[in-house]
């Protein structure tokens, strides 16, 4: 083989490992991060839905790769709890703020914890770019301490999830210890992908998407 011949191969053998590399750090960034997409047509405001009733399951795709059954035990016309298959700990979620953390959690690997909220100005519903809400938030857990929070619909996006293609409204809350990412389908009217990040870890505490729901 010629020296020129030896250097377009050593030329080409980089080019496609420095593809190859390129293309494996992508697909890595897109677990983590929803790789949006404009919305496949314009989106109307979408209505609070009464979605989820007790004896519901849908099942989640954590970001480590393992699938959650979970099921919502109780359900009323303010908020909904679900258990994880196999787990005694019980999360309640307010149907108004689905989109920021769980307002209670009971019989969890860390005890329990309450959230409770109270001067809430403004609405996100029903959901629009641009609404916004801001809320009080005391959190009682080894003693009790109050935040001020706040939620925005800051985009509307199309994405990939494990059920297929879905067009979503973004919903991002903040109270100075954790930023909340949702994102809410209007024709499933459920939250389908969430990550929940305390801002002194690097990586989600919380972060999963929808592979199904099963309503009864």
């Amino acid at each position: 083989m010629s020296n020129g011949e030896e250097n377009m191969k050593n030329a080409l053998s980089a080019m496609v490992v420095s593809l190859v590399g390129a293309l494996t750090l992508s697909a890595c960034q897109t677990t983590k991060e929803a790789a949006m997409l404009p919305p496949s047509e314009p989106m109307a405001p979408a209505a609070m839905p009464q979605s989820y009733k007790a004896g519901d399951t849908f099942v989640t795709l954590w970001s480590s790769g393992e699938n959650v059954n979970v099921e919502v035990i109780s359900a009323d016309e303010d908020s909904y709890t679900f258990q994880n298959a196999g787990s005694k700990c019980a999360n309640t979620r307010s149907r108004q703020l689905d989109f920021y953390a769980p307002i209670k959690g009971e019989n969890c690997s860390y005890g329990s914890i309450t959230r409770e909220i109270s001067n809430i100005k403004g609405s996100l519903w029903p959901l629009k770019v641009g609404n916004t809400t801001s809320f009080d938030v005391k959190i009682t857990f080894n003693g009790s301490r109050t935040y001020n929070a706040s939620c925005e619909v800051t985009t509307e996006a199309h994405l990939s999830l494990p059920y297929g293609e879905d067009d979503v409204y973004q919903v991002v809350c903040k109270d100075g210890i954790h930023n909340i990412t949702s994102y809410y389908s209007p024709a499933k009217q459920a939250v389908v992908k969430y990550r929940f990040l305390r801002l002194n870890r690097s990586e989600p505490y919380v972060d999963y998407e929808v592979v199904s729901i099963n309503r009864k």
